[in-house]
């Protein structure tokens, strides 16, 4: 298998991809509402068939602000609606949902502190995603 990283890019690529947990089942970690089950339980319907995922689930100053969250660590956030996120990972062929929450992990320095790494290097080599460090972003710097 040839060694992929996880894609840096802000939107979710329009191309079938398999959907993927990065635990047993999805982490969850607050109530949802009958909307954000709803926009949930769509995603992976998206990600399956390669059709592109509505405006809803991204933030309107998304090509505005940066991301470092998603740049550094490779982690996008979907909304489910304005409080609520789908903490994902995008590679080559598949997409990770790795916890739903709330904006909280962006207060935290740095940001993210709360999605252990370990806990994503185990669900890549569970799903046989052979992780290489990414290139260099020119945009990062």
């Amino acid at each position: 298998m040839a060694p992929r990283h996880p894609h840096r890019l802000k939107h979710i690529e329009r191309k079938p991809k398999r959907w993927l947990y990065a635990g047993n089942a999805p982490d969850i970690r607050l109530r949802l509402d009958a909307s954000e089950i709803a926009a949930l339980t769509n995603l992976p319907g998206f990600i399956l068939s390669g059709d592109e995922l509505p405006d809803r689930y991204y933030r309107p100053s998304l090509e505005r602000r940066g991301d470092p969250l998603l740049s550094k660590r490779g982690i996008m956030h979907l909304h489910l609606s304005d409080t609520t996120l789908a903490f994902v990972i995008q590679y080559d062929d598949a997409v990770m949902l790795v916890r739903v929450d709330s904006h909280k992990t962006f207060s935290l320095r740095p940001e993210g502190a709360d999605i252990p790494e370990y806990d994503i290097t185990r669900a890549e080599q569970r799903h046989g995603l052979s992780i290489v460090p990414p290139p260099d972003d020119p945009a990062d710097d």
